[in-house]
């Protein structure tokens, strides 16, 4: 597949999550999606970005490797702190 574009969805079908692989492949046995050029994953907390990819459709887990980055974009819920004050 070309320029896929994977939106995934919580129970109450709230965009949860986007996954953009400009080149992949589906095993239609596994229902696992592979890909080894640049991959991001975007959620509204955080980017991430690497070079190779699996992504399993049905349980929604997967892994990336190589030249990974993630950026954080505010942990305030997950450490239950006020994010620093910019001066």
């Amino acid at each position: 597949m070309a320029d896929l574009v994977i939106e995934t969805f919580d129970e109450q079908g709230t965009p949860e999550m986007t996954i953009e692989m400009p080149a992949s492949q589906l095993n239609l046995s596994t229902r696992v999606i592979a890909g080894n050029q640049s991959v991001t994953i975007k959620r509204s907390d955080f980017q991430l970005t690497g070079q190779n990819m699996e992504f399993n459709t049905e349980t929604k887990q997967g892994w990336i490797k190589g030249n990974v980055k993630m950026i954080i974009y505010d942990l305030t819920e997950e450490t239950g702190q006020a994010a620093p004050k910019k001066e």
